[in-house]
This record gives structure tokens, C-alpha cells and sequence, in this order.
């Protein structure tokens, strides 16, 4: 078989890239993980500026910058990812998280609703309920936190929210 010097060139550009971006992908969560979160906002950014983004790495660069308490760049990246077809449900609640602590109320009660309905967890049922409670939505805060306890009883975080707000079920 004859392979032409174009076609090897290509190949041999098309593997470099590639790799290239296979290793920004390494060093970016190597900076992540070791918590220079600034290190690895500018790895993802370059990324990002390359078109090799998927969801996992715009995901990882607005955790970068919650951690970082850049919040609202934060909540531009996790509204990038929400609007693709299926974002997972743990993205979903940081984004609801980020969006309560901005204190996008409304948007926050959306996402975190679509967490609580892929997921009983009482630690969702702890922060939907405390949005609704402050939003003057009291009948169906208790109603999620008593559906979150009814999951577990004793989930720290739901126990700790509902003391903070000196609530009784």
C-alpha cells in the first residue's frame, strides 16, 4: 500500500494535536488537584481557546473558580454546561449551589429541583429547602426536608441547616 507524504503529514499533525491536548487535559487537573487553582483556570482557558473543550473541562474550570470564589465567572461556565443535553446530576447541584451563594434564588430553586428529581438526596432536600425557606416558599421547604430526612434521618448537612434555621419537623 502507498501512503503519499501529505497523507503522513496529516496523520503525524492530526496525532500531535492530539496529544497536545491530552497533555494541556493532564497538567490542567494536575494543577486542579493539587489545588493552584489559578494555574488551572489558565490550562483550561488555553484549552478552551484551542477547541478541544468538553463538558468535563468547562465543568472543571468553573469549579477552579468557585474554589477560588469567583463566583460569577464561575456561574458563566456551570450556564455553558447546563444548556448542553444532558449535564450529570452532580454538575447540577454545583451549579444551583454557585447561583444560591450569588444569590440567584429563583435559578438556584430550578436546578437544584431538577437535582432533588434526579436524586433523593438529603443533601439536596438540606439546600433546596433553605432557598425555598428564604424565598417565603415555608410549606414546601418543609416538605422537601421532610422528604430528605424520611431518605436519612440523620444527614449531617440537612441536620445542620435545619438547627441553622432553628427548624422543627
Amino acid at each position: 500500500m502507498k501512503v503519499s507524504k501529505l497523507t503522513l503529514v496529516v496523520l503525524t499533525v492530526f496525532c500531535l494535536n492530539s496529544l497536545s491536548a491530552q497533555l494541556d487535559w493532564m497538567v490542567a487537573n494536575k494543577h486542579y488537584e493539587m489545588g493552584e487553582y489559578e494555574l488551572a483556570v489558565d490550562s483550561y482557558k488555553s484549552i478552551v481557546e484551542n477547541g478541544n473543550a468538553d463538558e468535563s473541562t468547562m465543568v472543571r474550570m468553573a469549579d477552579a473558580l468557585r474554589h477560588m470564589g469567583r463566583l460569577t465567572e464561575a456561574a458563566d461556565w456551570y450556564g455553558q454546561v447546563a444548556s448542553m443535553e444532558k449535564p450529570s446530576k452532580e454538575f447540577i447541584f454545583q451549579y444551583a449551589q454557585t447561583l444560591k451563594s450569588l444569590g440567584k434564588y429563583e435559578e438556584a430553586i430550578k436546578f437544584l429541583e431538577r437535582a432533588w428529581s434526579l436524586d433523593k438526596n438529603p443533601e439536596i432536600a438540606a439546600h433546596l429547602g433553605e432557598v425555598l425557606w428564604v424565598s417565603g416558599e415555608r410549606d414546601k421547604a418543609m416538605q422537601i426536608w421532610r422528604e430528605g430526612q424520611a431518605q436519612q434521618a440523620d444527614n449531617r448537612i440537612l441536620l445542620e441547616t435545619l438547627e441553622r434555621l432553628d427548624i422543627e419537623l
